[in-house]
């Protein structure tokens, strides 16, 4: 439930005269309820990402052919992740705008390669390193959130002692 101080701090009177005034009116309490759920539905909260440094592929096509190129994942979450697109790789943006991403998850017998549609969501930053890359993932079926969600309490140090990422190897 959002208090009336609350309903003050992200309804500026100056910007926003009626809505305040509603807000702090007879009907302000159900109105408040109602724009928070409004804004709920309109901004779902964002899945936490975990930090990481594992090894993936890009999938692009270029001229009519599927290259893959070596990336590393800075962070993944279980819809989405952010990249680093090295400077070396000289891909522009626009090539790359919803890509296919390989990932090697699971271990042992388990494990698999997980392609994942995605489409970019925003350039995180440039630096002399390369772009950091953020894509939200695209129609994950139940079995592939499942793979990213083990993966991700894998690299928060949650799940197995095996490397579920093919990649640098770790020593054990």
């Amino acid at each position: 439930m959002v208090d009336a101080g609350e309903a003050a701090f992200w309804l500026d009177p100056a910007r926003y005269p009626v809505l305040s005034a509603a807000a702090h009116g007879a009907h302000g309490e159900p109105m408040r309820e109602e724009l928070r759920k409004l804004l709920a539905a309109l901004c779902p909260p964002r899945a936490p990402r975990i930090p990481t440094r594992v090894i993936a592929k890009l999938v692009r096509n270029y001229a009519g052919t599927e290259v893959e190129e070596s990336i590393v994942v800075r962070d993944i979450s279980e819809s989405g992740m952010r990249i680093t697109l090295p400077v070396h790789l000289q891909i522009s943006l626009f090539e790359i705008t919803s890509p296919t991403f390989s990932l090697r998850v699971g271990a042992g017998r388990e494990l698999r390669t997980l392609r994942v549609g995605a489409v970019l969501a925003r350039v995180a930053a440039v630096d002399q390193h390369g772009a950091n890359l953020a894509y939200r993932f695209e129609a994950l079926s139940d079995s592939d959130r499942a793979a990213i969600h083990a993966l991700r309490n894998w690299t928060a140090g949650e799940g197995s002692t095996e490397q579920p990422i093919s990649g640098p190897s770790k020593a054990r």
